[in-house]
């Protein structure tokens, strides 16, 4: 006969070895490979990438591969707008933020760039 319980046991599904959870609660992080991971340092970013996936986050990710070091941030949800992650990103890094309404400065470059081509011919 089927047993009423008072609650759910924890699912019995494989755990992660990684503590994503707590990686990527926003934070910028500095993992370094065999003491924080033991992939090489090119498929831990993959891990990442999956990771972000998995939990709805997109992912900043850098490697230095020299070091078997890799830097991450989880940048914001698949629904918040990019413009705003970068936004809020550029704002909390105190850099300048350009106004989507506004050309960035690479953007001007290649114009001025592609505009002086013009002259020349």
């Amino acid at each position: 006969m089927a047993e009423i319980i008072t609650e759910m046991p924890q699912s019995f599904a494989k755990r992660s070895k990684y503590p994503w959870d707590e990686w990527l609660d926003g934070k910028s992080r500095k993992l370094i490979g065999g003491v924080d991971f033991q992939l090489s340092a090119w498929q831990f970013r993959h891990s990442c990438f999956q990771a972000c996936a998995a939990r709805g986050l997109r992912i900043s990710c850098r490697l230095d591969i020299r070091n078997d070091t890799v830097y991450l941030q989880a940048v914001g949800h698949d629904d918040e707008p990019a413009a705003s992650i970068t936004a809020r990103r550029a704002e909390i890094n105190g850099y300048p933020v350009y106004d989507a309404r506004r050309p960035s400065p690479a953007a001007m470059a290649a114009k001025i760039a592609r505009e002086r081509g013009k002259k020349k011919k």
